[in-house]
């Protein structure tokens, strides 16, 4: 699926519909909207991490070249520190940068399921809103189109060696 997608969400008829998705109003539990931040602190921390490592590295293969002649030049390994960290660096930047998202989710009798992801935190809550307002109207009516960021289904988790993937019945 495209990264951005436009997908309507309407409540008619008693159903909840998310795109193609349709959750039965009635067996909604509750809505409520999650918010999805970068993991800045660890992104970070990765970050650091990995300039110790690469620059000791570099620091070993320096003192390494001063015992075993590889014909390996110490502006070499210097230029090659360089590469990494800077490599580094821009992976922690596209992490950093990253945007808060906001997801819908819907509890039933099962599991909660993330319907929809979106960037705009007022369209999220608004949709919250309107589904928990269906549930004691029987003839509520709501229709948005909005463009999400990714829209999901069931999230299945897997443990164990012996998986076999989502088994419908």
């Amino acid at each position: 699926m495209p990264r951005n997608s436009t997908i309507e969400v309407k409540v008619h008829r008693r159903v909840l519909w998310v795109g193609g998705e349709a959750y039965p109003v009635q067996n909604i539990a509750r809505a409520y909207t999650m918010a999805l931040r970068p993991r800045r602190g660890l992104a970070l921390a990765q970050f650091l991490r990995a300039v110790v490592l690469w620059t000791l590295l570099a620091a070993a293969a320096m003192v390494g070249s001063d015992y075993v002649d590889l014909g390996v030049d110490r502006r070499l390994i210097v230029a090659a520190l360089c590469v990494v960290v800077l490599i580094s660096a821009v992976q922690y930047l596209v992490r950093v940068l990253r945007r808060t998202y906001y997801a819908l989710v819907i509890e039933t009798a099962g599991t909660p399921r993330t319907a929809l992801v979106s960037s705009d935190h007022g369209e999220v809550a608004r949709i919250v809103h309107e589904v928990m307002k269906a549930i004691g109207d029987p003839n509520a009516y709501f229709s948005q189109t909005i463009t999400t960021n990714n829209h999901y289904g069931d999230k299945i988790t897997q443990l164990g060696s012996q998986n076999i993937g989502k088994v419908a019945r």
